[in-house]
């Protein structure tokens, strides 16, 4: 609804580690209501509890040693904010965190977003924007394909391996314009915290093929 803000820190819903705390505000037409856009600001924080400062120990077993799981709060409901349920829920476990002064700024970052954005749709017209935002992801998927394609076809093969030597191997296969990732061989979830979730890979492969 307008006006609402979910924060999350979950690595198992998108996020990469407990640090990196995610904002996400809709962003309504003022006029009709609605629902046009998201605004998303991530921030690492200085810590969000764990059993050692800063949040990332490197000697941790388990989630809870590392912080406080935030999993999609509703910090504000339709502009009611539930920021002393928030700092409960940061203060409550083993480890607690007291750490909310980098959210508000997130939260103006994201109201600083959607204000510009519907300022933009006042200018231009909620259709151009949407038309130039699909632009712009055609473009990229363009630029994309482009880059693939002038690569040879092929498998191309790497493994490095961690300090404690485990794996991480990867194929990768291009074919035209296209490509396939394929990480078997990589070694299996450690019993330390130096793990990577879908959502840190699906990044760190993101991230390469952007740098093409």
């Amino acid at each position: 609804a307008p006006g609402d803000v979910v924060v999350t820190d979950a690595p198992y819903r998108g996020g990469s580690h407990l640090p990196d705390v995610t904002v996400v505000s809709p962003v309504h037409h003022a006029e009709t209501g609605e629902l046009l856009f998201l605004t998303a600001s991530r921030a690492h924080h200085a810590e969000i509890g764990g059993i050692v400062p800063g949040s990332m120990p490197p000697f941790s077993k388990n989630l809870g040693e590392e912080g406080v799981l935030i999993r999609n709060f509703r910090l504000i409901r339709a502009g009611q904010s539930f920021e002393d349920k928030l700092e409960a829920l940061l203060k409550s476990g083993p480890y607690p965190s007291r750490n909310l002064a980098d959210l508000h700024a997130q939260v103006a970052a994201n109201r600083m977003g959607a204000n510009l954005l519907l300022d933009l749709v006042t200018q231009r017209g909620v259709d151009v924007v949407q038309a130039y935002m699909g632009h712009l992801q055609r473009a990229a998927a363009a630029a994309m394909r482009q880059a693939l394609a002038a690569i040879p076809d092929g498998e191309y093969r790497f493994t490095d391996h961690l300090d404690n030597g485990s794996p991480i191997a990867v194929c990768i296969r291009i074919s035209g314009e296209t490509a396939t990732i394929d990480f078997t061989g990589t070694g299996h979830v450690l019993p330390s915290n130096l793990n990577a979730n879908r959502a840190i890979v699906s990044a760190a492969v993101i991230y390469c093929f952007r740098c093409l």
